[in-house]
C-alpha cells in the first residue's frame, strides 16, 4: 500500500505499507462529527481485516475474517440508526455469504447473511429533509451481490427492498440526495436508482472499474450538487448527471483499466479536484472551474493535468459516449 499526503508546501510525502498479503479492499475511515481518535484506513485481505493508524504507523485493531473480505464500506451510524441516534461510525466488511460490522475499537456491532458472495457496499443516512420526504427514515446499507442481487437493509434482519439485476453487483456508491445510489454491474451496465425506484441506466461494451460521487461545478453554491462519476476498463472517465445520466464529461486517459476514481484537495485550491489511476499507476487530475464567458454564457470546463505534458483544458461535453448500448 503507498500512502500519499500532499501539503500545502507543495511538497508530497510516500509511505509505503508492506501487508504480506494479497489485498481485496481499501477503505478511509474518517472521523464522523463528535468522535475522538485517529483517521484509520482499513486493510482486507482474503482472511482478515485490520484498521490501521497512518500517523502512530501501527495498527488499531485486526480481526480474523474466515469467509474473507471482498467489499468495505464506512458508515455513520449502523443501519437501522435514525440520524440523531448516533452511536458512532463503523466499519461494514462483506465477505462470503455475510457482513459484519466493527466499531472503531474492532468490536463486532453488526452481523447478517447475504445470498452470496458480497461484491459491493454502501450505506445512505439521509438527511432530516430526506427522512420527512422520501421513503428512508433511518440509515440504510446497500448489498451488491454475486447473484445477481441489490439488498437495501436497515438493520440486521430488516430488508427494505430486494432488486434483481441482469448481472453481478460490482459497484455501489451514494448520492447523497433523496437516497439516491449509482450501481455498476459486472456486464458493463451502470444507472441510478431512487430508492428501490431506477432512474436511468446505460450499458457498455467495457465493464465499469469504479464508481465516485463527485461535483464538477466550481462554484461553492454548488459543491453539494453530487454527480456520477465513472470509470472505465477500457481507460475512459465519465462524469454523468444522477438524475438522467446525461454526460457532462468524459475523456480516455489511456488504454489501460482505471484502477480508482477519488476527489480530494491534492493542490492547496479551494475545489476538490477529480483524480484518475489506472492499473500501471499513472495518476490524471481534473479541477472543475469556471470559463472567462458572460454569465449568461457561462458554462464549466475541468483542466487536465498530465503526469508529463503540459496543463490542456477540456470543456464539459454532454454527447453520450459512442459505445453507450441499448439496454433491454
Amino acid at each position: 500500500v503507498l500512502i500519499v499526503t500532499p501539503t500545502s508546501a507543495g511538497e508530497r510525502k510516500v509511505v509505503q505499507l508492506n501487508v504480506h498479503k494479497k489485498i481485496t479492499a481499501l477503505a478511509t475511515w474518517t472521523r464522523s462529527e463528535g468522535e475522538s481518535g485517529p483517521d484509520l484506513l482499513c486493510i482486507a485481505t482474503s482472511s482478515s481485516l485490520s484498521a490501521y493508524d497512518v500517523e502512530r504507523n501501527s495498527d488499531v485493531f485486526y480481526r480474523d475474517m474466515p469467509d474473507g473480505v471482498s467489499a468495505l464500506s464506512i458508515a455513520d451510524a449502523l443501519p437501522g440508526s435514525s440520524a440523531v441516534e448516533g452511536g458512532g461510525s463503523v466499519v461494514l466488511a462483506g465477505g462470503d455469504c455475510n457482513i459484519k460490522g466493527f466499531d472503531r475499537g474492532g468490536g463486532e456491532v453488526f452481523w447478517t447473511i447475504t445470498g452470496d458472495r458480497v461484491m459491493a457496499l454502501e450505506s445512505l443516512k439521509p438527511s432530516a429533509e430526506d427522512q420527512q420526504q422520501h421513503q428512508f427514515a433511518t440509515s440504510v446499507l446497500i448489498c451488491g451481490t454475486d447473484d445477481y442481487q441489490i439488498r437495501i437493509l436497515a438493520g440486521e434482519a430488516e430488508v427494505v427492498a430486494d432488486i434483481t439485476e441482469a448481472d453481478a453487483v460490482c459497484h455501489l456508491v451514494s448520492l447523497g440526495h433523496r437516497n439516491r445510489f449509482g450501481y455498476g454491474l459486472a456486464n458493463g451496465t451502470v444507472g441510478v436508482y431512487e430508492g428501490a425506484k431506477r432512474l436511468w441506466r446505460v450499458r457498455s461494451r467495457h465493464a465499469p472499474s469504479c464508481l465516485l460521487a463527485f461535483s464538477p461545478h466550481a462554484e461553492e453554491n454548488n459543491l453539494s450538487r453530487m454527480e456520477l462519476a465513472i470509470g472505465w476498463m477500457n481507460g475512459l472517465v465519465e462524469i454523468r448527471e444522477q438524475s438522467s445520466g446525461q454526460v457532462i464529461f468524459k475523456s480516455r486517459v489511456g488504454p489501460d483499466p482505471l484502477a480508482g476514481v477519488v476527489t480530494m484537495d491534492y493542490i492547496g485550491c479551494p475545489v476538490p479536484v477529480l483524480m484518475t489511476i489506472d492499473i500501471e499507476g499513472r495518476v490524471h487530475a481534473w479541477m472543475p472551474q469556471p470559463t472567462q464567458e458572460t454569465p449568461e454564457q457561462e458554462s464549466l470546463q475541468i483542466v487536465r493535468n498530465e503526469p508529463v505534458e503540459s496543463n490542456t483544458t477540456e470543456q464539459l461535453s454532454s454527447e453520450a459516449p459512442v459505445d453507450d448500448l441499448p439496454v433491454a
